[in-house]
């Protein structure tokens, strides 16, 4: 090694290069782990030990009974159902327009996700529900096959995916309109519990320290700061029912017009068979 790699070995207080850089391999396979534990959720190389091997299956019907019977291994009460869905799956539109990484990244992300849908608990149909919103999912992913990769990189992300699907429809439905939603699914304080009152006037009032009243006051007057109501946004349009002439109304004429006539019709009117007519209504609806 040459002078300069020497001095900075000395430098970072390690004898020689050699010591030196085996020194900064042992610091990043720490950061590494770190970096799977947080990002993944597990350690690096870290698997499920529970496998789906869609394997031929995918590519060849023939081998469907094979599906089902790894299926209901994986813990799947209706094995044969599921089998069902991923069959439709490989049929779909989505399928037939990816390309050949889209597939492959699809194909990488089925597997552990269908091991996580096993973990759903089932007293009926919750796993088929769950698996059917799922795919609903993916099928709305398109060629954005990223996120197939997302999925499959990140188990927590893919937990929160399944649970989130077995909880109900409205939400699932709002991820298969907006895929991006799932970006949010990355950061876990999005699935924390809700801060109630007192927390939330303790973040209040720790973002309002050290905040000049006075100055807050002077850039909400020069416009500096926008506040909805105060310095901007703060008057209406006129309603368009007002003014004269805008909403019509009946000329005085013709309304005693109408009027005139009823009485004139109810002068001319015989009202024996009127009493006649109205008390057989009155039995009828009696009886």
């Amino acid at each position: 090694m040459g002078l300069s790699s020497q001095r900075l070995a000395l430098a970072l207080g390690e004898a020689d290069w050699r010591e030196l850089h085996t020194a900064l391999q042992g610091y990043r396979r720490r950061v590494a782990r770190h970096f799977h534990r947080l990002v993944l959720g597990a350690p690096e190389g870290g698997s499920s030990a529970l496998r789906i091997d869609l394997g031929r299956a995918w590519d060849d019907p023939a081998e469907t009974a094979a599906l089902v019977e790894a299926l209901a291994e994986a813990g799947f009460a209706a094995a044969g159902e599921v089998a069902e869905q991923l069959l439709a799956l490989r049929a779909s539109t989505l399928v037939r327009k990816l390309d050949e990484a889209g597939r492959r990244r699809l194909q990488r992300l089925l597997p552990p996700l269908l091991v996580d849908v096993a973990t759903v608990p089932s007293a009926g149909t919750e796993q088929l529900t769950a698996l059917r919103r799922i795919l609903a999912i993916l099928e709305a992913m398109g060629k954005r096959s990223a996120y197939f990769s997302l999925l499959t990189e990140s188990p927590p992300v893919r937990l929160r995916l399944v649970r989130i699907c077995a909880q109900g429809e409205f939400l699932a439905r709002q991820i298969a309109a907006h895929p991006l939603l799932l970006d949010e699914f990355i950061d876990e304080r999005a699935f924390e519990v809700l801060p109630g009152r007192v927390e939330l006037e303790h973040e209040l009032a720790a973002g309002l320290e050290g905040v000049d009243a006075d100055e807050r006051a002077r850039r909400i007057e020069a416009g500096e700061d926008v506040v909805v109501g105060v310095n901007r946004f703060d008057t209406t349009e006129q309603s368009p029912l007002s003014g004269e002439g805008i909403i019509e109304t009946v000329k005085p004429e013709v309304e005693q017009e109408a009027i005139d006539a009823i009485e004139n019709w109810r002068s001319k009117r015989n009202e024996s068979e009127v009493d006649k007519a109205l008390e057989v209504l009155r039995q009828r609806q009696s009886a």
